[in-house]
């Protein structure tokens, strides 16, 4: 299974945003690499807005990525095995 295939299963459950929350979490700490994490988080965006999702939907994605990048207080950031933040 693919990076961006964990990211989509996550995304295809119930609680989408805790699932997505916790796949990317758990692949950080596995030592996926921030770029890596960033490019499924993106192409799932792609996916989502081709399927007409409004801007709620697509926040909850941001949020993800926000947290990855360091774009949040520092309490919520994902911690990553490469420290990277873009």
């Amino acid at each position: 299974m693919t990076l961006f295939d964990t990211i989509r299963a996550a995304w295809a459950a119930t609680d989408r945003e805790g699932a997505l929350d916790r796949a990317v979490e758990d692949a950080a700490a596995n030592g996926a690499r921030v770029r890596d994490l960033l490019d499924a988080l993106s192409a799932l965006l792609l996916e989502v807005r081709a399927a007409g999702a409004d801007d709620a939907t697509e926040e909850s994605i941001y949020t993800v990525c926000d947290r990855l990048t360091g774009w949040c207080v520092r309490e919520r950031w994902i911690h990553t095995t490469d420290n990277s933040r873009l």
